[in-house]
C-alpha cells in the first residue's frame, strides 16, 4: 500500500525526484538525492543504518522485495543517480549495487522510511 506520492518520484529522466523501494518485509520507502528531498517535515531523517554500515546498505539493496519492486530498480537508481540512461550498459548488477552502495556511504542516495512504525500488542 502507497501511503504517500511525491511529485516526480518513479518517474524517468531529468524529471524523476527518486524513486519508492520496497524492502524484503514489505516496508516501503524513498530513496532519492538530497537536492531532490521532499519539502515534507513528517517525512524524517534518512536511515542512518545504509550511512554508517557498508554490509547494511548493501544487504538492503540485494534483498529488496521480488515482486513489489520493478524488476530494474536497481537499474533505475543508477540511472538517477547518473543521470544517463545510456550509460547502464557499462555496469554489471554487481557493480551497481556496489555503485549505488558507496552513493549511499557518501550520502549523494537518501533513503526514508515511508511506513509508520507498526504497534504491536503484548496483551498486558
Amino acid at each position: 500500500m502507497d501511503l504517500l506520492k511525491y511529485p516526480g518520484v518513479g518517474r524517468s529522466g531529468h524529471f524523476c525526484k527518486g524513486h519508492y523501494l520496497y524492502c524484503n518485509f514489505g516496508y516501503q520507502y524513498l530513496a532519492c538525492k538530497a537536492a531532490d528531498k521532499p519539502d515534507d517535515p513528517l517525512l524524517g531523517l534518512p536511515m542512518m543504518q545504509c550511512y554508517a554500515d557498508k554490509y547494511y546498505a548493501r544487504q538492503f539493496l540485494m534483498t529488496l522485495h521480488q515482486w513489489k519492486n520493478p524488476l530494474d530498480i536497481i537499474s533505475r537508481l543508477m540511472s538517477y543517480l547518473l543521470g544517463d540512461e545510456q550509460s547502464l550498459s557499462r555496469f554489471s548488477e554487481a557493480q551497481a549495487i556496489r555503485y549505488l552502495v558507496d552513493s549511499l556511504l557518501n550520502r549523494d542516495l537518501l533513503v526514508f522510511e515511508m511506513d509508520e512504525p507498526r504497534m504491536t500488542y503484548s496483551g498486558h
